[in-house]
């Protein structure tokens, strides 16, 4: 193969703006490639500018719960999920305002997949669900306060 045919290859590559090229007969065989890098592209950034608003302060709607030193808490013994009731359907076990014995069912805490009744540790009056349904929570996080 002369060194004119390689340019006339060559040439056919650049100007076609070939990333491969391949050619085989039977006196010779020529492969060219295209070594790219691969570079991701860039999409423009918009900058908006953000007025600042007058933020209002939001009325407390769960009674005031007096200080907390009087109370006990009802803390979870795993971490998972929290549910007020059994099912969605149902009613929760407890409410502000209940009364709980020791031993009483006051919640479910859905951890690996399985449901896990909690009993409450102590006895009286419900005065505060610290925490929203189906939301997560850690190993001795309060969950209930008793008066």
């Amino acid at each position: 193969m002369e060194k004119n045919n390689v340019n006339e290859f060559l040439k056919i590559f650049n100007e076609n703006s070939l990333d491969e090229l391949y050619y085989k007969n039977e006196d010779f065989e020529i492969k060219i490639k295209r070594e790219t890098a691969h570079v991701e592209e860039q999409k423009p950034v918009i900058i908006r500018k953000i007025q600042q608003e007058k933020v209002l302060p939001v009325k407390n709607t769960k009674p005031e719960v007096k200080e907390k030193s009087n109370f006990k808490e009802i803390k979870s013994p795993i971490h998972g999920n929290f549910y007020r009731s059994p099912s969605p359907n149902s009613r929760p076990f407890v409410e502000t305002g209940d009364k709980v014995t020791e031993g009483q069912v006051v919640c479910i805490i859905e951890s690996m997949k399985v449901m896990n009744e909690i009993k409450s540790t102590v006895s009286g009056k419900v005065v505060d669900i610290l925490v929203d349904n189906g939301t997560a929570v850690l190993k001795d996080q309060p969950l209930i306060l008793v008066e």
